[in-house]
């Protein structure tokens, strides 16, 4: 049996009323899984891109930005009881205002270049091809694995053609264009972090090993900041052509499936675990603040919506293309 552009006929009714013994609603045999794989491209994807906009422009320019504070440092002039000992930070915090006016100036534009250097590297990343690759990924894995439920759970196989229509092109240019903005705005923030610890770092009197730790540590939470937007965008992609594969056969409800890995799942997102709940209504996620969302649309949420089929609205005619 084959389900496409068509009501459901009057042989798979009969056959529905047998399997499941008259039942009006019907809730999927089978869980659909997380796109882990496409989740793990994207993470891939930022990783290179922040070596090539962000290591490699910090690789050839950090030098000179030492360098610049090397020579304010080595300038320094002593006395007396300060000649004989190391300098310490008061002594260079006292140097390195002197010689601050100057000193910004050059760090400005050694700024500009990494700023430049980090532009050109996204003008050849190809950062939206990329993106359509993994989005279009998804939306397929997405599609094969609700042939999968609608298969294991009804005996009914979906056409090709039940995928035609505007919503995915749509859905998925809309997903492409707003994560171009949130991946371009992580070197952005890294830059604009990066010169407030050099900033900061040179008034204060740091040394220069203190700098290129605080560096490294503003570049690693970048890198975090990825991984979990990885995580986030990919799962609301895939939430959002779950939802409007359930809706469109009639599937107005769902019960919530937590990822089932203990800690990591959320206390909030526990509570909601195998709760039936409308797709016209989503549940409070958060307590505290009282949001609302559907599974896979909250931050960071792994969750999936297991369809409970309501039959009667499926034979009434409801079923049709997407």
């Amino acid at each position: 049996m084959y389900l496409g552009v068509v009501n459901v006929d009057i042989t798979v009714q009969e056959e529905w009323k047998r399997r499941f013994h008259g039942n009006k609603h019907v809730e999927a045999k089978y869980i659909p899984k997380f796109p882990a794989s496409y989740e793990r491209e994207y993470r891939r994807m930022i990783s290179e891109l922040m070596r090539s906009a962000i290591m490699d422009s910090l690789e050839k320019h950090l030098p000179e930005l030492m360098s610049v504070i090397s020579e304010v440092d080595s300038s320094q002039r002593f006395d007396g009881k300060n000649s004989r000992k190391k300098a310490n930070k008061e002594s260079r915090k006292l140097q390195r205002f002197e010689q601050l006016d100057n000193t910004i100036v050059r760090f400005k534009i050694i700024f500009d270049e990494i700023e430049k250097d980090m532009k050109s590297a996204y003008g050849l990343f190809g950062l939206s091809k990329k993106l359509n690759d993994i989005a279009g990924a998804t939306e397929r894995f997405s599609k094969s694995e609700w042939k999968k439920v609608v298969n294991k759970t009804l005996g009914v196989n979906i056409l090709d053609d039940y995928y035609q229509g505007d919503f995915y092109q749509k859905a998925l240019a809309e997903w492409i264009e707003a994560n171009v903005g949130l991946i371009e705005s992580i070197p952005a923030e890294f830059l604009t972090e990066f010169k407030d610890t050099i900033y900061q770092g040179y008034i204060s009197g740091n040394t220069m090993t203190s700098l290129s730790k605080q560096i490294q540590e503003r570049y690693s939470v970048s890198k975090s900041k990825s991984r979990l937007l990885a995580r986030d965008q990919v799962a609301k992609l895939n939430a959002q052509i779950t939802q409007h594969q359930q809706r469109n056969v009639g599937c107005n409800e769902y019960k919530w499936k937590t990822a089932g890995d203990g800690a990591r799942v959320r206390k909030d997102h526990r509570e909601l675990h195998n709760k039936i709940f409308s797709w016209d209504d989503p549940p409070i996620v958060d307590k505290r603040s009282g949001r609302r969302a559907h599974p896979g649309e909250d931050y960071q949420c792994r969750c999936v919506a297991i369809p409970v089929f309501d039959l009667e609205k499926m034979a009434s005619g409801i079923m049709t293309a997407a």
